[in-house]
């Protein structure tokens, strides 16, 4: 199973307040969860344990930054 290394990737997508940027492109929830084939509410699940990249943003919204997620799903085709 790649929970180890997925772990080790959102840490270091989301880990480093360096890499944040203004103004850089982010999902949705509800974005990934079309793009993954999945519920809107199993995507969320799946963000706040850890095992997609993203941040929580003002007033609790998560936003996964496209650079990050697109990184995640490559580890799962190599």
């Amino acid at each position: 199973m790649k929970t180890n290394v997925i772990g080790k990737h959102v840490q270091r997508c989301t880990g480093s307040r360096s890499q944040a940027q203004p103004g850089q492109a982010a999902y949705t929830v509800p974005e990934v969860a079309a793009l993954l084939g999945l519920t809107p509410g199993r995507t969320y699940a799946l963000v706040r344990r850890g095992s997609i990249p993203a941040r929580r943003m003002s007033r609790g919204q998560w936003m996964v930054p496209k650079r990050c997620f697109h990184r995640w799903l490559e580890g799962w085709s190599s």
